[in-house]
């Protein structure tokens, strides 16, 4: 399809600046039919295959014309719009995709993995198994990340009583940690 682009200026100031299609003809100037309507003259704009044809020139694209009539400058210009993108031709990054779908199978993974961990003591004794090689490693590398063993004192104490009923005899009682002694206090004035 052939555009043209039609600049008119009156006084040196842009009055209109329009984009038409070229099908067949198309009217500018002093003449009821026309698309771009300006006074002084009258133009008759034909397409001719990529080509249009303006009072006997022949302008391919990028090719202009410009008139003046008094006050009104007009320039006419063949040109190739740029295609609309449409949404159809929009595609996702495909990077963002994987690396989403990675990190959601990943932590779907780890859930099962816990999941089954849990449920299971042989899959628990399994992990621990998998794990003591790393756990009787006497290197600084590994010391620095093991937890000391403490000895905590637990008191059992009964969680049902008269309010709530007795204590059922298949549920063992209730224990509990007490806090650890409280760290000595510490002198931080600025003396």
């Amino acid at each position: 399809m052939v555009h043209v682009d039609v600049r008119i200026h009156f006084h040196g100031s842009p009055v209109e600046d329009r984009l038409i299609q070229v099908r067949d003809t198309v009217h500018l100037g002093e003449t009821s039919d026309a698309v771009v309507a300006f006074p002084g003259a009258s133009l008759l704009v034909r397409r001719d295959g990529e080509h249009v044809v303006v009072r006997g020139r022949r302008l391919g694209v990028g090719d202009g014309l410009t008139m003046t009539l008094g006050a009104v400058k007009v320039a006419l210009e063949v040109v190739q719009p740029d295609p609309i993108p449409s949404r159809a031709t929009w595609v996702p990054d495909l990077r963002l995709l994987v690396a989403t779908a990675s990190v959601a199978l990943a932590g779907a993974a780890w859930d099962s993995v816990v999941g089954v961990v849990q449920d299971n003591p042989v899959a628990a004794r399994a992990v621990e198994d998998l794990l003591q090689p790393f756990a009787d490693d006497p290197s600084p590398r590994t010391a620095a990340v093991q937890v000391a063993e403490q000895a905590l004192e637990s008191e059992e104490l009964p969680v049902g009583s008269e309010d709530r009923g007795p204590q059922d005899p298949e549920r063992p009682p209730a224990t509990y940690l007490p806090f650890p002694p409280e760290p000595p206090a510490c002198d931080l004035s600025l003396d």
